[in-house]
Parts: C-alpha cells; structure tokens; sequence
C-alpha cells in the first residue's frame, strides 16, 4: 500500500513537470506565431512616387519620394507597428562620416500620418523615408521635425546614407535596412538604393 505522503509528492511533481511543459510549450508557440516584420527597398515605382500639387498662391509643386516597403511575414498582427530612422551618414569613397543627425525618428506614412499601425499577415504598406522638391531644392525629411543643430542636413550635397528599422509591440525588431540616396541639388538626378545586406 502506497503512503499518502508518497502519493502527494508523486502529484505535486507531476503537477509542477505538467505546469512547465505547458508553459514550455506555449511559450515556444508563441515564438513560432509572432509576427515578423521586414523592410525592403527595390528599385520600382511604388517605392519612388512623384507627387504634384499647388500651393494656395498658385505655384506648381513636384515632390518625389523615397519609400520603404514594411511587411509581415508572421502569423499574427504586428500591433503598433513604426518605422523609425535610426541613422544618416555621409557617404563618401573612404567609407562613411557621421553627421548631426543622432536621435532615432519616427518615419512617415502616407500624407504625413505618424501615428502607429497594426498590419496584418500578407499586408504591406509604405513609409515615406526621403523626398526633394523640383522647386525649392533640399533635403526634406519625414520625420515630425530635425532639430535647429541637424537643419544642415537639409543643404547637403551628396550621398547619404540612411538607415531604417521597424518595430511593434509584440514582434522582434526589423533587421536593420540602409539606402544610399544621392542628390545634388539636382532632382532630375536623385537616386536611391538599397545597400544589399551580409
């Protein structure tokens, strides 16, 4: 015949190897069914549209865009989803100089809207990264403001380069996504690309 004491501590260790399988096991589906964010910029239309529109004086305004694309892959919604740029450096033949730009900003959506987003598996949607006017020339951000010390990045001629991360509440950040954008204060001549990743 079994003693009762034996018979309880058979239960509890049963209870307790139960409890931490269980968990095990739900913390490991978790990590399979997370969403999975990844940024992307490739050389096609949708990644640099042109914008046109007047001001309220009448004067014609030509906008283009560098955008990145921002998916989910995962199984589950991306909740509050952002993208942030989280550097910009020179780009020069000897390699990269830092520049005034050192705090990582919230990146546009579409129309200027920098609230967060949930996105769903399968969905894909752009923010807006860079642009430049056709008129005037310069550097235009989309973040919410550069700071008085960064307001030099606007004037630059050259290549920069500008680096990317997206983030939400219950995913793993983004790898990290570099574009090498180049303009000379010439917007007929402004390009973008990706800098393909190791």
């Amino acid at each position: 015949m079994t003693d009762p004491l034996e018979i309880a501590l058979i239960s509890a260790g049963a209870a307790i190897a139960g409890g931490a399988l269980s968990g095990a096991y739900q913390h490991f589906r978790d990590r399979l069914e997370r969403p999975v964010l990844e940024l992307d910029h490739q050389e096609a239309q949708a990644y640099f549209p042109t914008a046109k529109y007047q001001t309220k004086d009448g004067k014609e305004v030509v906008e283009i865009f560098v955008r990145a694309r921002v998916r989910n892959t995962g199984f589950r919604v991306a909740r509050e989803c952002r993208v942030f740029l989280t550097n910009v450096e020179e780009l020069h033949h000897s390699g990269t100089t830092k520049t005034a730009f050192h705090d990582s900003m919230p990146l546009s959506w579409p129309l200027g809207d920098f609230s967060a987003r949930d996105i769903p598996k399968g969905v894909e949607l752009f923010v807006d990264v860079v642009s430049v006017f056709r008129y005037p020339e310069g550097w235009n951000f989309k973040v919410p403001q550069l700071y008085s010390s960064q307001q030099g990045l606007k004037t630059y001629r050259g290549t920069y380069r500008l680096t990317l991360l997206a983030t939400a509440a219950n995913a793993l950040p983004s790898k990290p996504l570099q574009i090498d954008a180049t303009y000379q204060m010439d917007w007929n001549n402004f390009r973008a690309v990706a800098v393909p990743r190791l």
